[in-house]
């Protein structure tokens, strides 16, 4: 990696410090859940034995969604840091998980590390912000920023008032206004295109067959924070995808362009997190993952800002509805337990009695009060359908806002209403439904002042159902030497959908933290 903070520094310097790390314990006695080995009795990340020499005892996983900068790399697939900044504002936020406080005293490296992180925390110069991102193009490219989790306004014109536009493959653009603005200073980024012909007079072409990403990071202070961690694939895909030829400066091995216009820069991303797959090729997750947060980089270097990155200087400001607690509850379809795995029960699809009971005004009679989340006894002993409802009151001026439901883990499958109406269902038919949250969107439309209801049919197929909750693993809350305990639940929310970005997660939606390590790479034995 590129990066100020180590100039001067080589690889020996960020090894085993004179002195021992104090942060974590360095003999563990591991118990309770912490052991879930192949036998049983081995611990989830392997034996950890002494502290002497550490550098880092916490570092960061590389957030995918966020304007967060790397300045150092480590660990597996070099995709953790224990040193980032995050310029917002008109500031910037700088997380260290150096030991430093053990070894500046002991070791010459840790103390010139120590100076220069905090020269640069003096005298680096801040990234320019863009108080305005205008995306232009079709619907496809939007949900593809949606996943990169940016904030972006659409229009269907060039705003030359933007400091940044983001212009979609099929957005239909006046070539002598886009070069103007250019001109002018302004800033472009240019998703993804599939075709020869590109903007501004670049060119793409097809890659060799066995094109696995690259390994090639470039130096321009537009793909600050980028490295190899973040360029590379694990593997081909069945078609080579479309890179930059020719028409500017051309990094990455034609994954990414640059071009100066004016006073203004254009960049050219041929990075698609969506062309790997991931979700029925599962092997490329990570490869979507790291794809995803060049993306977002590139996209902070310019000046765009995450709703993510909000969270950290405005936690308590969105308004939300906690939804643990007092359900009502009815039957509507009691089917004997299934005897195994193999023989569970097909959902038939919603059947008369539920469809009954989603609308907004029903009977009151017949229901019982359960609370929430908890794997249901009932269906300890049956199988079947159930109906779940919840009456919630919205603030006026929080009404004709677009929401975001998350209700967590549902065991097995669900169609959920807002209303009356269907916002989001799970079957059979969705990839991992059983450990996938459920976070809907319900639109503005559906949101009223007063009395909602939000309904859940649940149909269990085999085995414990219910609702799991929101299982999260954070730092502190992992099972430990000294914890029997698992995760920590989050409480199922009705909260304000962001402004152009879905859900504000530091991380791609599909990353795992509804078991012990989860997605931690150091949970598997062998690769």
């Amino acid at each position: 990696m590129n990066s100020p903070i180590t100039h001067g520094i080589d690889v020996d310097d960020l090894r085993d410090w004179t002195g021992s790390s104090t942060l974590i314990e360095a003999y563990p006695i591991y118990q309770g859940d912490y052991l879930r080995g192949n036998e049983r009795d081995q611990p989830y990340a392997g034996w950890h034995w002494g502290n002497r020499g550490g550098v880092t005892s916490a570092a960061i996983e590389k957030p995918h969604r966020s304007a967060w900068r790397p300045l150092l790399e480590c660990e597996f697939d070099l995709a953790y840091t224990p040193l980032m900044e995050l310029d917002y504002g008109k500031g910037r936020l700088i997380v260290c998980t150096l030991d430093l406080e053990d070894h500046v005293g002991t070791d010459p490296a840790a103390r010139r590390m120590a100076n220069r992180i905090m020269d640069y925390a003096l005298h680096a110069p801040l990234s320019p912000q863009a108080s305005k991102a205008v995306y232009l193009g079709g619907a496809t490219g939007a949900a593809w920023l949606d996943k990169i989790g940016v904030n972006h306004e659409r229009s269907g014109t060039l705003d030359t008032s933007a400091e940044l536009v983001l212009i979609g493959p099929d957005a239909a653009i006046d070539t002598t206004v886009l070069n103007a603005y250019l001109e002018a200073g302004g800033k472009a980024f240019f998703l993804p295109r599939s075709q020869t012909e590109g903007w501004l007079g670049t060119t793409l072409k097809q890659a060799e067959a066995h094109f696995a990403g690259s390994l090639s990071a470039p130096d321009w202070p537009e793909a600050r924070g980028l490295s190899a961690s973040d360029l590379r694939w694990r593997s081909y895909l069945d078609s080579p995808p479309w890179v930059l030829n020719a028409g500017a400066d051309i990094g990455a091995d034609g994954l990414i362009g640059l071009k100066v216009v004016g006073k203004g820069i254009a960049i050219f991303c041929q990075l698609d997190p969506d062309r790997f797959g991931a979700d029925e090729k599962t092997y490329f997750r990570y490869t979507r993952w790291r794809s995803t947060r060049a993306v977002a980089q590139l996209l902070a270097n310019l000046g765009a800002s995450f709703p993510a990155d909000r969270r950290i200087f405005h936690p308590m400001d969105l308004w939300t509805v906690d939804l643990n607690g007092s359900w009502q509850m009815k039957m509507t379809l009691t089917l004997p337990p299934a005897g195994s795995e193999a023989m569970s029960h097909s959902d038939p699809g919603i059947t008369p009695a539920a469809q009954a009971l989603v609308g907004q005004n029903v009977p009151a009679e017949g229901w019982t009060t359960v609370t929430l989340p908890q794997m249901l006894p009932f269906f300890k002993d049956n199988d079947g359908e159930a109906v779940f409802r919840k009456e919630i009151d919205i603030p006026a001026k929080d009404a004709d806002k677009d929401m975001v439901l998350a209700l967590g883990e549902l065991d097995d499958f669900d169609s959920t209403y807002f209303n009356g109406v269907e916002v989001g269902h799970m079957d059979i038919k969705t990839a991992n439904w059983r450990h996938t949250p459920r976070n809907y969107v319900v639109p503005a439309t559906l949101v009223k002042a007063g009395k909602n209801v939000i309904t859940v049919r649940l149909f269990n197929c085999y085995g414990d159902g219910g609702f799991v909750g929101n299982k999260v693993l954070a730092m502190g809350d992992q099972p430990g030497p000294q914890s029997s305990t698992g995760p920590r639940l989050l409480p199922m929310l009705l909260s304000p959908k962001p402004e152009g970005a879905g859900s504000p997660g530091y991380y791609y939606p599909d990353y795992r933290t509804d078991f012990p390590m989860g997605d931690n790479p150091y949970r598997y034995y062998r690769w």
